[in-house]
Formats: C-alpha cells, sequence, structure tokens
C-alpha cells in the first residue's frame, strides 16, 4: 500500500509540472503577441508620423505657392477692382486620410502601415503635381500684374495729368480747342474751325476787326485763308489797301509782317504788335 501512495503522489506532482509548463508557455505566448502587437503599432506609429509630417510639409510647399498667386492677385485687384479675367485660389490643405483608423491588434497595426506607407507615395506625387500648377499660376500672375501696373502707369501719363482719352483729334486739351490732329474739314477748312463755304468763322477775323466781305477760296486751303489777300482783311491792319502790298500766301504776308514790308498806309510802330 505505501508504495501504492507514493505512486498517487507522484501522478499528482506530475500533474502539476505539467500545468505549470502550459502556463509557462500560454504566457510566453502572450509576452510574444504583445511584443509582436508592440512593434507592428510602433511601426504603425511611426508611418502615421512620417505621413502627417508629409502632409504639414506640403501643405506649407504647395500652398505657400498659392499664398504668393493670391498676393498677387490681391495687387491686381487694388490696381483694377475690375479685372476679372484670373481669381483668387483658395487652396484646401491636405489632411489624413479618413480612412485610417488606429489599430486595435496586429494585423490590424500591420495593415495600417502598408496604408500609411502607399498614402505616403500618393501624396508626394500629388502634392508634386500640385506645387508645379501652383508656381506655375504664381509665374503667370506676375506677368497679369506687370500687365495691369502698366496699364495703369499709361493711365497716369497724359499730358496735365488729364483723364485718359481726352487727347487727340477734337480734344479740348490743345490751346484755341482743336485736336491734336484735327480731321480737315471737307469744304477745305479745319475741323472744330466752324468755317462753312464761303465764309470764315467771323469770331476769328473778329480779332482783326471782322471779316472781308469777299468768300472763301476755291484753292482748297483753310477756308477764308487767301480772303481779301490782294487788298487786305477789312480794318484788320494786316496789309494796306493801297499797291505795294505783300505776296497774297500766307507766308509772304507773315513774311512781310515780320521784315516791314506792311502797307504804306499801314505801317507798325516800332514794338507794336500786328495784332
Amino acid at each position: 500500500m505505501g508504495s501504492g501512495g507514493g505512486g498517487g503522489d507522484n501522478g499528482m506532482m506530475m500533474m502539476m509540472m505539467m500545468m505549470q509548463m502550459q502556463q509557462q508557455m500560454e504566457e510566453q505566448r502572450r509576452q510574444q503577441a504583445a511584443q509582436m502587437l508592440a512593434a507592428s503599432q510602433k511601426a504603425e506609429g511611426q508611418n502615421y508620423q512620417r505621413y502627417q509630417d508629409q502632409i504639414a510639409a506640403q501643405n506649407k510647399k504647395v500652398g505657400g505657392q498659392w499664398d504668393l498667386y493670391n498676393a498677387n492677385m490681391d495687387k491686381i485687384l487694388k490696381l483694377n477692382p475690375g479685372y476679372n479675367a484670373n481669381k483668387r485660389y483658395t487652396f484646401n490643405g491636405y489632411t489624413i486620410n479618413p480612412e485610417y483608423k488606429k489599430s486595435m491588434s496586429q494585423s490590424e497595426a500591420d495593415n495600417n502601415t502598408d496604408l500609411l506607407n502607399k498614402w505616403y507615395s500618393d501624396l508626394d506625387r500629388q502634392s508634386l503635381d500640385d506645387y508645379n500648377m501652383a508656381k506655375s499660376q504664381y509665374d503667370a500672375s506676375k506677368t497679369w500684374l506687370a500687365d495691369v501696373q502698366a496699364q495703369k502707369d499709361s493711365e497716369g501719363r497724359v499730358l496735365g495729368n488729364a483723364p485718359a482719352g481726352t487727347w487727340g483729334a477734337g480734344g479740348g486739351m490743345v490751346s484755341g480747342g482743336a485736336g491734336a490732329d484735327a480731321e480737315q474739314d471737307p469744304s477745305g477748312g479745319a475741323a472744330g474751325m466752324n468755317i462753312g463755304s464761303g465764309g470764315a468763322n467771323p469770331d476769328i477775323y473778329n480779332i482783326a476787326g471782322g471779316p472781308s466781305s469777299a468768300g472763301a477760296s476755291s484753292s482748297g486751303g483753310l477756308a477764308g485763308s487767301n480772303v481779301g489777300m490782294g487788298g487786305g482783311l477789312s480794318g484788320s491792319g494786316f496789309l494796306g489797301d493801297s499797291g505795294g502790298g505783300p505776296s497774297s500766301s500766307l507766308a509772304g504776308m507773315m513774311g512781310q509782317a515780320i521784315g516791314g514790308g506792311m502797307g504804306q498806309n499801314n505801317k507798325q510802330g516800332a514794338g507794336t504788335s500786328i495784332f
């Protein structure tokens, strides 16, 4: 009986040892699983941080180009509030892919690690394309700004600081009211001088004492330019009423006035204006 009891004790001891070994193996498996999960989640965390850093860097890089573009657009709109050929751009920054969910297991961690690596690569390609686009638009905006600035500058370079568009034929910015390149009146007179066929503007001749009774010349010059050249403008003081007067041409008249060749009956005193 004694030996039988001893055998029973040995059997109990063996069973307890096996249970302890099993527990130890399970604990080792749990520890190994925990270590593997930690390693996978560490890799996931590293890829997540790398992906997040990439997002921040590309938001700064690409967004910075759009900021420069928008700054030029603001300058353009300040110079020309009605400019609408191009518009400001609203840059929506990159964000973490909404599919991402933090892992709860090793398999999820491993899967996330792969996804994060893929999203990083995708963003790298996309942000490069976006940067090139933003830079090209920024470079173009510099040209647009220069054009608008040049247009603004040209508007401020008119003589006398008058508004653009007031200079030219028929404009009121030239002495006498005539345009800088006044058109010729079909009747032979200068446009804007109000000279009709058969007579001159009475306001012009009133300066010299009133118009001559003669009509406008038919030679094609200024209407009234040859009126009374041989006998003088009536009461004008330009030419004498008798012989010895100057040539009938306007050049001759002025030459005589300067050279003292005025008519005998209408000589001007020294220093006296012919007007």
